[in-house]
């Protein structure tokens, strides 16, 4: 589980593949990430202009999303 530097998102990754944003203020979760097995692993790099979450999965990938771009920014198999 990951708190944004602002405190407002919560970001997590479970057994049941998904990764999920959280808003505090409104209390929505919004799935952001797919794998084909549990996420076990989330990362979070605040940048300027832009958040970009990593998440890495027991079916041996790691993949790098911006929020404000839909899709997968550079899936990557691990050995």
């Amino acid at each position: 589980m990951i708190i944004v530097q602002e405190g407002n998102k919560i970001f997590s990754g479970g057994a049941d593949n998904a990764g999920r944003m959280f808003d505090v203020t409104t209390g929505q979760a919004t799935q952001v990430a797919q794998h084909d097995a549990p996420i076990k692993k989330v990362g979070w790099v605040d940048a300027p202009g832009a958040g970009i979450l990593a998440t890495g999965s027991w079916d041996k990938t790691i993949k790098v999303r911006s929020l404000y771009i839909p899709h997968v920014l550079h899936p990557q198999q691990t050995r």
